[in-house]
């Protein structure tokens, strides 16, 4: 039973770790599009161009610098470079705030 409790003790801080070393980017939360930067997450206000060339609109629409179009899905993260990674954050509807990063 102990060895059971230590195990789950370390996956727990395991999953706080990978959350603290993630970059900043966009993420596909209940249909609406947020930000994550420095930690904090934000609604998204304004649409965003990676450093790739591709461009994620406010709605969920992902253009890629070849012109090709794409939505979002729940879930999908892309940090600032455009890179994709599915269902990287699970963030608590209470943790989005209703403001816009500037």
């Amino acid at each position: 039973m102990r060895k059971y409790l230590i195990l789950g003790l370390a996956v727990l801080l395991s999953f706080g770790l990978f959350a603290q070393e993630n970059p900043d980017g966009v993420m596909m939360k209940d249909g609406k599009m947020v930000v994550i930067k420095n930690g904090k997450i934000t609604m998204m206000g304004r649409d965003i161009t990676f450093s790739n060339g591709s461009k994620v609109m406010n709605d969920g629409t992902l253009v890629q610098s070849d012109g090709s179009k794409k939505m979002m899905q729940e879930g999908e993260y892309r940090d600032m470079s455009g890179n994709t990674i599915k269902n990287m954050y699970l963030i608590p509807n209470e943790e989005v705030k209703k403001d816009t990063l500037k």
